[in-house]
């Protein structure tokens, strides 16, 4: 991997230290600048999959405990402070209420508590669901620019590669003609 000189790039920082390029030498070097921008957005990108991944794993948790609490209430009611939380990959934990309020995710408030029935479990399993399916279609659509970004920096290197091919095989020629 090349790394970028400063924020003016290596064609810049290699130009001033050496004097002008032939124009092979010059979009090799283009390329190689533009498959080091490329890795920084995928690196970016990689962990913005990771963070849905993770938002993902945990509406699919909660699903699973508001449908056993569901289960546990008969014909009473179950509690969201009995789910158990999700403890996430920075060690924090996210309660069922925490999740409910800060994803946005619309849940049942007859009662204007955190007690449910299984009338009202089955409400928000289906926010839930639908909070899920959100998370998976973007989760899509972020996958597909993940590899768009891994095909761009792929021909970045491809053409600095075919480039350095023929300066090498010119040069070859050249040093062939001198013998």
């Amino acid at each position: 991997m090349v790394d970028a000189v400063g924020s003016s790039g290596i064609v810049y920082g290699a130009s001033q230290s050496q004097g002008d390029f032939d124009v092979g030498t010059l979009m090799m070097m283009l390329s190689l600048e533009r498959a080091d921008s490329l890795e920084s957005q995928l690196k970016d990108q990689a962990n913005q999959m990771k963070n849905i991944n993770e938002e993902i794993k945990m509406a699919n948790h909660f699903m699973a405990e508001a449908r056993r609490l569901k289960e546990s209430a008969g014909d009473k009611v179950s509690n969201e402070s009995s789910a158990t939380p999700f403890k996430m990959a920075d060690g924090t934990t996210v309660t069922m209420t925490e999740f409910f309020k800060s994803r946005g995710v619309s849940k049942d408030t007859t009662g204007n508590d955190t007690k449910h029935n299984k009338g009202e479990w089955d409400v928000n399993i289906e926010h839930i669901k639908t909070h899920a399916d959100s998370l998976n279609s973007t989760s899509q659509l972020e996958m597909i620019r993940l590899q768009s970004l891994m095909n761009k920096r792929n021909q970045a290197f491809e053409m600095a590669s075919n480039v350095m091919n023929k300066l090498s095989g010119v040069m070859d020629k050249i040093i062939g003609n001198m013998r």
